[in-house]
């Protein structure tokens, strides 16, 4: 019995001790795998990153060669014949395609501003009228000009913005006036006493569009990063912000019951938001550019509606 007993011990701690070292090997290989897959991970992440380094120097010297290449065109639209013309869209084409694939941004906030600034080199000035027709303002560089009750001369002066005033907008209530600068923020002004009232800072970027909402009480601003504010005018607070666009947004639109926003960039895509929510209910891709390919085609067949042109003779009867 005492020898049964000590073997059927002993085989019960054999088993212990087996199963202790199963568990301690697979916890081993479990340890082993974990580190493994950490190493490849780590690894994989460390390539990731290296490739998106090489993509962004890439994308850095592509916008400094275009910007080199934008500058050897004159910067006023007015001076640049057909053939400048045509090349220069071509460089703004390729510059937008930059913004929407650089890893970088540093590099897509360069590149909306070469954008921006080629807009502004035409000496475009920002103008707007109030709906009832007494209020007129018109933007030169930093300051504001305003005319008022059928005056045919500015006869008030705004100045405040750092830098050039790219958007204004007049409402008729208490005669006050919206502006956006370069300088990144947005200004409501009191025409009679001609003083800022409140200025509006929270954008990165230049403000590049101002609008009043239909209840007077709130304004929207669109930026060259692509984002869209919204604010309340009595405290300066920033209620919501819309992201979605990629370049700059240069038109705002809102409808009278203030229930929607449309938002236009500067190639033309096109964005329908529920000012609400805060939601794109839609989004109207910019028209895409003809490839030379396509134009060859046009051309051709041009050529075959000529073509087939039949010039008949007329006959012209004298008859007296």
């Amino acid at each position: 019995m005492v020898r049964g007993q000590v073997r059927r011990v002993y085989s019960i701690d054999s088993r212990k001790q087996t199963m202790t070292s199963s568990k301690s090997f697979f916890a081993t290989l479990i340890l082993v795998g974990t580190l493994a897959v950490c190493n490849v991970g780590g690894c994989i992440i460390a390539a990731a990153g290296l490739i998106i380094a090489a993509i962004a120097e890439e994308k850095q010297s592509d916008l400094q060669q275009l910007a080199a290449e934008l500058g050897e065109f004159p910067a006023n639209p007015c001076y640049r014949n057909a053939e400048q013309t045509a090349a220069v869209d071509d460089l703004l084409v390729q510059i937008r395609q930059l913004v929407r694939t650089t890893p970088e941004p540093a590099t897509a906030n360069r590149a909306r501003d070469l954008l921006c600034s080629h807009a502004a080199s035409g000496h475009i000035r920002a103008t707007a009228a109030s709906p009832n027709g007494q209020i007129n303002i018109s933007a030169d560089h930093n300051t504001l000009s305003v005319t008022t009750d059928g005056n045919s001369a500015p006869n008030r002066k705004l100045d405040g913005h750092r830098d050039w005033v790219t958007s204004v907008a007049a409402c008729d209530h208490n005669g006050r006036v919206l502006s956006g600068s370069w300088d990144k923020t947005m200004k409501l002004w009191n025409v009679e006493t001609g003083e800022c009232a409140t200025t509006f800072t929270g954008h990165d970027a230049a403000v590049s569009a101002v609008a009043f909402m239909p209840d007077h009480q709130r304004a929207m601003s669109a930026s060259v990063d692509g984002s869209i504010k919204l604010w309340d005018l009595d405290t300066g607070q920033c209620l919501r912000t819309y992201a979605g666009h990629l370049l700059p947004v240069w038109v705002l639109s809102i409808r009278l019951d203030g229930k929607q926003l449309i938002s236009k960039t500067e190639d033309g895509e096109q964005k329908t938001w529920n000012l609400r929510s805060g939601e794109c209910l839609e989004t109207i891709a910019p028209p895409k550019p003809a490839t030379d390919e396509e134009q060859d085609d046009e051309d051709d067949d041009a050529e075959d509606d000529d073509a087939d042109v039949i010039v008949e003779p007329v006959t012209i009867n004298n008859t007296k």
